[in-house]
């Protein structure tokens, strides 16, 4: 399971909002969960058990909307009602610890059901990796998905912290910022948990010479796969910086679904074999492929309602659909079931994947489609916002729900036209299509 992460504050973005999105990648067809859990109170005294950790329960949760990894109690990246977006990333660090502390998605989902604020979610990730480290109870084979990078954000500030045990450093992001399975904050680090340099210092994985302590080069085991993951960030941090101040949704989606396009390392994602692009498809010789993509866009309007945009499988042939927090999400969307849409969708990309015509074809089809949701999204969100500004909530909430349910059938009739291309692609029927 790895990720790569991407966000964009005020400035850099064309209209002054924050956008934040993600790549989860993992085994193609492997279970996840989306998750829309609302928020509520309990009673003083309430304890929560995390993956390993029991902790005291907050009084009050938001409502959180998140992807879920098979057996883990809490979330790979997600968004609350508040807008606060959260994610992790795994790395290796020389300050893994042996005992069990909190997993990574624990963290991220902690942070979206207790914060109302980026800044709110930086004080309470940075102590609860002081006082607890990190784990989640993973066996030693796994001990490279001990430690984790975290990106979060709202609509006007976002942070990164990278976590090694119970230490870490973070960095505010002024304008852009990529983030990959590995870490990269080095003296640039703005604050530094206490004791840290001098542990390294003692340690001697830097030098006693007054100089600020370079966290990841004194931390970082350099792990297998630290190249593709500095390579991938390397062209994130490129197209972020290119079209910084201009940045919108559809930067993002593109960005989210690249293959080092019109450069010497451009992928092919049909070929069995090639570099590891941000867009990833499992082949000979690769055995992870993009499972699911995120987008959030954060402080649109007070009167919208908060959404993100999902998408499932490698992100070049994959269709977003707007997810609202406010309203039941449709069955069928992410689940266990074999049946379950992401699971139909990756088949039918991997069965097309065999003829690049069908595979064009297929892109082709569903890039009109996304255009059609686009532009009934953006209406609903209008119709949406007068019934906020209303307060008619149990209507919004209801044509809300009908929305999207909408939204996936007309997704799921477009993936019942190739059904059959599973087993075999006959090429005149697909045309036909």
């Amino acid at each position: 399971m790895g990720c790569d992460m991407v966000v964009a504050v005020g400035p850099a973005t064309e209209n002054g909002h924050t956008l934040f999105g993600t790549n989860r990648h993992g085994v193609p067809g492997g279970s996840m969960a989306l998750r829309l859990n609302p928020g509520r109170a309990f009673a003083l005294g309430e304890t929560v058990q995390t993956q390993v950790v029991a902790l005291p329960q907050s009084r009050q949760t938001f409502t959180v909307l998140g992807i879920q990894p098979l057996n883990t109690w809490g979330y790979q990246h997600g968004i609350n009602e508040h807008e606060v977006v959260a994610g992790c990333a795994a790395w290796q660090s020389k300050l893994a610890r042996d005992q069990p502390g909190l997993a990574g998605t624990d963290l991220v989902r902690l942070i979206l059901e207790r914060c109302r604020s980026a800044r709110q979610g930086f004080e309470l990730l940075t102590g609860l990796v002081s006082r607890h480290g990190q784990g989640g109870g993973m066996s030693t084979a796994r001990v490279t998905e001990k430690d984790h990078i975290f990106l979060l954000a709202d609509p006007t500030e976002a942070y990164v912290v990278e976590a090694a045990g119970s230490a870490w450093a973070s960095l505010e992001c002024s304008r852009v910022r990529a983030v990959s399975d590995v870490g990269l904050i080095r003296q640039d680090w703005q604050r530094l948990s206490p004791g840290l340099a001098e542990e390294a210092i003692a340690r001697g994985w830097w030098p006693d010479d007054g100089s600020k302590l370079d966290f990841s080069a004194s931390l970082n085991v350099n792990p297998a796969g630290r190249e593709s993951a500095l390579r991938r960030w390397g062209r994130a941090t490129l197209l972020l910086e290119e079209q910084s101040g201009h940045i919108d949704a559809s930067v993002f989606r593109r960005l989210l679904a690249d293959h080092y396009e019109e450069t010497s390392s451009e992928v092919d994602p049909l070929a069995p074999l090639g570099s590891v692009s941000i867009c990833r498809h499992a082949g000979a010789g690769q055995a992870t492929a993009t499972t699911s993509s995120f987008i959030a866009e954060l402080g649109r309007a007070p009167e919208n309602p908060p959404m993100a945009w999902c998408a499932f499988g490698p992100p070049c042939a994959g269709i977003y659909l707007p997810l609202f927090l406010n309203a039941e999400l449709p069955e069928g969307l992410f689940g266990e079931e074999p049946a379950n849409l992401a699971r139909q969708f990756q088949n039918v990309q991997t069965a097309m994947s065999r003829d690049s015509d069908c595979w064009n074809q297929l892109r082709h089809s569903l890039s009109l489609l996304q255009a059609r949701l686009d532009q009934q999204t953006e209406e609903f969100c209008a119709e949406a916002a007068v019934l906020k500004a209303n307060g008619e909530q149990d209507l919004l909430r209801r044509h809300a729900g009908l929305f999207m349910q909408s939204q996936l059938e007309q997704l799921e009739t477009e993936l019942q036209r190739y059904q059959f291309v599973r087993t075999f692609v006959p090429e005149k029927v697909v045309a036909r299509g």
